[in-house]
């Protein structure tokens, strides 16, 4: 026990005895891989080999190769690749091209085991004829609507200009990938005339073979003897021809029909049922894309329905149909409780469509306790919503009082007893923006949009006499969007490959513009 107790005292004095402790391992290793060789050396010329090996200085490996590697111009067999050691072993099972340079982009494909370190942009070029090619090509892929960089959209030349079809069945001569910035640089081309085109290429196949994906084109074909920049390609997704639904939606005797695009018309009709005898009402969203439909009660009657449109589209669907719960209550959707702008009606949203109003069974007084006269009405479009219209005084409170029996919905339900108080702002909480704008540009139909800063749209006019104003606008940022309405119908139009027909041109003011409360701003919008 001695011994032990003078132990522990030296220990202390000479602080400490030995500890076993993890070794700390040194700096952490942040370099990237390192290329020792590369066999055939990269840049060779007269290229036969059917392996590419390149040896790096530590171990490596690869990471989402699909994704990230780009053979230009594109192989139509798939690579093999292993590592060995810390060497890379790509195998061709390809027939290459005679006198064509070959660039392969590894991106950010092959990175070190331990940290994974990216080997950036690395590049292995060579040629199966007797010199390089040098030329390179650069530019910019943009959404044609939003003018937002498409990141990682293909970039392809076609040496073959006379084709029309060549985006959908050809691979192309060269190609690139754009960056996070939507910018792209295809390197090692060939001097001569080429057609270029930028795909969002949804199924990873270089072809353009998809209605959901976008496509864009440069109308002429390019010439390229001492290197291009400054390309600008603005893609979209073609107009589908053909109607179809995209999603069938059944809430017990709720039907709700989604289509791919608006319709021009509508008219259904029941195979073995007489639909119309158990149809309550239908409906038409705003957007004019789907169809909504209220059945009687069922329980658990399967119907089957033929439904057509203008556009030659024809589609039969089966559905099923039960009964809404025995104590289901008609529910105002609406939040009543929040402040609500002076110059609008109130909008009453419930979960089922309307059928009678009594207004006996609703009151609504002034702050004071003076009773307020009032007017409401079914909305015409959308049987859920009963508009409440009154004579509101800015900067006001009101409350509303509605009854059971106020109103009944098409199931013959109600609403439990409803009080709520309504409070109104004031125009001097709003600014109001003008736009002129000057430019020499030949008079054409343009529609002016304005959106919050994150480009959702929120009015929407037709500028006429280069002028427009929006007004009860709430303090913030906005931005200002111009589309030159080349067929004057209204709207944006994309643009169509075959019919050699681009989007129709959009133009973004280049400026947030701050709004104020209370506030009238003028502002004027140059176009060259």
């Amino acid at each position: 026990m001695k011994r032990l107790l003078a132990y522990s005292v030296i220990c202390f004095l000479f602080i400490g005895c030995a500890q076993v402790v993890a070794p700390t391992g040194g700096l952490k290793d942040t370099t990237p891989p390192e290329i020792l060789d590369i066999q055939p050396e990269n840049s060779s010329t007269n290229f036969t080999s059917k392996t590419i090996e390149i040896e790096f200085d530590e171990f490596v490996r690869l990471n989402q190769l699909n994704d990230e590697l780009i053979v230009s111009p594109p192989l139509k067999n798939k690579l093999e690749t292993s590592i060995k050691g810390k060497k890379l072993i790509i195998e061709l099972n390809d027939t290459l091209r005679e006198n064509t340079t070959y660039v392969f982009n590894f991106g950010n494909a092959i990175v070190d085991v331990n940290e994974g370190n990216k080997l950036e942009n690395f590049q292995y070029v060579f040629s199966t004829g007797n010199s390089i090619d040098s030329l390179t090509l650069s530019g910019s892929v943009l959404d044609a609507f939003s003018l937002a960089p498409e990141k990682e959209a293909l970039v392809m030349l076609y040496d073959n200009i006379t084709n029309d079809s060549i985006p959908y069945n050809k691979l192309p001569t060269y190609i690139g990938r754009t960056n996070d910035k939507g910018q792209f640089t295809i390197t090692n081309i060939a001097a001569g005339d080429y057609k270029l085109f930028a795909l969002i290429d949804g199924n990873k196949n270089y072809l353009f073979d998809l209605p959901t994906e976008k496509i864009g084109f440069i109308s002429e074909s390019i010439n390229i003897t001492t290197g291009a920049d400054s390309v600008k390609i603005h893609v979209f997704e073609e107009a589908r021809s053909k109607q179809f639904i995209e999603k069938q939606e059944i809430k017990r005797n709720r039907l709700t029909l989604s289509f791919n695009e608006p319709l021009d018309s509508f008219s259904f009709k029941g195979i073995d049922t007489n639909l119309n005898s158990i149809l309550i009402t239908q409906q038409l969203t705003t957007t004019k894309d789907s169809v909504i439909f209220w059945w009687k009660e069922a329980n658990g009657v399967k119907l089957r329905m033929q439904v057509k449109d203008g556009r030659e589209f024809t589609d039969t669907i089966k559905f099923k149909i039960d009964s809404i719960p025995k104590k289901s209550k008609l529910k105002l959707e609406s939040s009543l409780s929040k402040k609500h702008p002076y110059f609008k009606d109130i909008s009453l949203k419930f979960n089922r469509p309307i059928k009678s109003i009594d207004t006996a069974q609703m009151q609504l007084f002034y702050s004071d306790s003076t009773a307020v006269n009032y007017t409401v009405k079914i909305d015409s479009s959308q049987e859920q919503i009963v508009l409440l219209s009154f004579e509101a005084i800015e900067d006001s409170s009101y409350k509303l009082s509605i009854l059971p029996n106020a109103f009944i919905d098409i199931y013959n339900k109600t609403t439990d007893s409803i009080s709520s108080k309504i409070k109104f702002d004031k125009a001097s909480d709003y600014g109001q923006l003008t736009v002129k704008v000057n430019t020499n540009i030949p008079s054409i139909a343009r529609v002016i949009q304005l959106t919050d800063a994150k480009g959702m749209l929120l009015k929407e006019q037709n500028l006429i006499d280069f002028q427009s104003t929006f007004n009860n606008l709430k303090p913030g940022n906005y931005r200002l969007k111009l589309i030159v309405d080349e067929n004057n119908n209204g709207k944006w139009d994309p643009g169509n490959y075959l019919q050699d027909k681009q989007a129709e041109s959009v133009i973004l003011y280049d400026e947030d513009i701050s709004m104020r409360s209370n506030w009238d701003q003028e502002i004027e919008w140059i176009l060259k």
